[in-house]
Formats: structure tokens, C-alpha cells, sequence
């Protein structure tokens, strides 16, 4: 993670984001403990079409 966040800088980036499903709090606590933050909570919905008419 310090590696690419180097990279990034060395080339002029100003952030960094990293995508986490919602189930996964083990990666949402890695990120948070090496400064990310959450910004955005986002429901994905999903309906079955198979059968209906």
C-alpha cells in the first residue's frame, strides 16, 4: 500500500480510492487503519425476471 501510494504521488495524484463491498469489515478496518475513510454507503438491488410474464 506505501509503495502505490508513493507512485501515485511521484505523479502528481492528490488521492487515493480503493472500492469495498459492504460485507467485508475486515478490509474496511485495514483501510481505515492506514488513514482512508468512508465516504459513500451504496445499496445495490438486484430483481430475479426468470418466470415472470
Amino acid at each position: 500500500m506505501t509503495a502505490a501510494e508513493e507512485w501515485a504521488r511521484d505523479r502528481g495524484l492528490t488521492t487515493a480510492q480503493v472500492l469495498s463491498g459492504s460485507e467485508r469489515n475486515a478490509a474496511h478496518a485495514f483501510y481505515r487503519g492506514r488513514g482512508f475513510r468512508g465516504v459513500k454507503t451504496e445499496q445495490v438491488f438486484v430483481k430475479s425476471l426468470a418466470g415472470e410474464r
